[in-house]
Order: C-alpha cells, then structure tokens, then sequence
C-alpha cells in the first residue's frame, strides 16, 4: 500500500530528478538543450550554463530532501516558490506573450506545472501527528 509519506516522497524525487536533468542539460548541453525544449532565440551559452549552475543543486537538494519530506518542508516550499514563478513566466509566454504553442506547452509548461503544484503540495500539508 502506497503511504501519502511514500508518496510524497516519491512527488520530490520526481521534481528533483527534472531539476537536476534540466540543470545538467543546461550547464553541459546547451546547445542541445536551446534546439530541443527551450528555444527562446538568441542562443547565449554562458547565461544557459549559469542557469543550469543554479537549477543542478536545487535537482539534488531536493532528491536529499525526498528522503524525508516531512522535515525538509522549508526547503521544498521555496523550491515550490520558485517553481510557481518559473511556471507564470512559462504561462506568460504562453498565453499572454501571443506565443502559443502546442509543443513548448507539453514539453516545458506541463512538466513546470506539475513540479509547482506536487512540491507546493508537499509543503504546505500539515504535517500529521506521529504516535
């Protein structure tokens, strides 16, 4: 049986996994990274790579906190706080920006969404009272 601790351990994985991918993909792959999910001209290496310098240890920060959620709940809200912004500067592009577009939706927008609102979920439940 899947516990709501097992499970949210396994929301913060998850979200830390995407990070750290991400954060990989820009500091090493920038190139490959701009060409294939995000293409948002002009191509600019060092400023890709210092991002991706920042996005790696949140990745990893929150694949340690997975491990026991319950006590990391600071670290995972800002980490959520980060992710909601992210995610309205993603929604901004989409929709209001007039730059609509079906595959930066799914590949950037979706995954964005997802990490806002398990890691925010994460963080704000109450913790429950052990006996």
């Amino acid at each position: 049986m899947l516990t709501r601790q097992r499970f949210q351990q396994i929301l913060v994985a998850l979200s830390g996994a995407l990070y750290l991918f991400t954060g990989a993909a820009l500091l090493l792959a920038s190139e490959w990274f701009f060409e294939n999910i995000g293409h948002f001209p002009p191509f600019n290496r060092h400023f890709m790579a210092d991002i991706g310098a920042f996005i790696l240890p949140l990745g990893l920060g929150l694949l340690l906190a997975a491990r026991a959620p319950r006590s990391q709940r600071l670290f995972i809200g800002v980490a959520a706080l980060g992710s909601f912004i992210h995610l309205g500067n993603h929604l901004y592009d989409d929709w209001l920006g007039n730059a609509w577009d079906v595959q930066h939706f799914l590949v950037e927008t979706l995954p964005l969404a997802f990490t806002a609102l398990a890691l925010g979920w994460v963080a704000l439940e109450s913790p429950r009272l052990e006996r």
